[in-house]
């Protein structure tokens, strides 16, 4: 069985999305999201990013790579844990 290519790739918004919580004592900010894309299924994952590091780096957003892991683990029978 031929194992599917997985990609990550950088979405940036328009304009970056803010927030804030904790009764506004904590303040946020998404730059864009982190796709998490299946050759065989398409996207299957966007993970907000809040650091521009993760524009020239996606693969250093662990939401979007977990999410990676998961897929690939749970719907093509792939274990990368032991890496």
């Amino acid at each position: 069985m031929k194992q599917p290519v997985m990609t990550l790739s950088f979405e940036e918004f328009p304009e970056p999305k803010r927030w804030t919580s904790d009764d506004g004592r904590l303040h946020w900010v998404a730059y864009g999201d982190v796709v998490v894309t299946c050759s065989e299924h398409g996207k299957v994952f966007r993970a907000f990013s809040t650091s521009y590091m993760e524009k020239e780096r996606p693969w250093m957003n662990s939401q979007a790579t977990l999410w990676e892991r998961n897929h690939l683990r749970d719907d093509h029978g792939v274990n990368r844990d032991g890496w």
